[in-house]
């Protein structure tokens, strides 16, 4: 399959805003992801869609945030998260979904991409059980969610 084409990207970055991003994360971050911006920062891909062909619909990547540059940026998505505790620590949000609140997390312990979902807590549960209803694999790494993202056309009628 062809590369998938980004448009909207910011500036390029470095090795120093992505080592910014690992101290502020408190994880390394893996080389595929690393490899991916240094190329793409941030940007609406031209396939956007993520199919896994099984109970659950496709979900649409609306937009990957950048790393230090522009409005919004993978820093001030991963602050607010936090600060909010909506986020456990080892997850990164990298890009944001069609719908609020849904976004596309890296999970820096595994190198595996999740869809998180923060909405689906509840106020009776613990924290680490929050997180963990709230997360759905979608990939083993972060180079696999992108070469597995397809066009509308592509996708399962839902």
């Amino acid at each position: 399959m062809a590369e998938n084409n980004f448009k909207k990207c910011e500036a390029p970055i470095g090795d120093a805003e992505l080592d910014a991003l690992a101290d502020m994360a408190g994880y390394p971050l893996p080389a595929d992801f690393r490899a991916h911006y240094q190329k793409r920062n941030g940007g609406v891909p031209e396939r956007a869609w993520w199919d896994s062909l099984d109970e659950f619909p496709p979900c649409m990547v609306n937009e990957f945030y950048a790393v230090a540059k522009g409005r919004r940026t993978v820093e001030s998505l991963l602050r607010k998260l936090r600060d909010k505790k909506l986020v456990p620590d080892h997850l990164l949000p990298f890009a944001v979904g069609q719908h609020a609140n849904q976004y596309f997390c890296l999970d820096l312990k595994s190198g595996a991409v999740v869809h998180y979902l923060p909405d689906s807590f509840q106020p009776e549960r613990e924290p680490e059980e929050n997180y963990r209803k709230a997360q759905r694999k979608l990939s083993r790494s972060f180079n696999e969610f992108v070469k597995g993202l397809v066009g509308s056309d592509e996708i399962d009628a839902f």
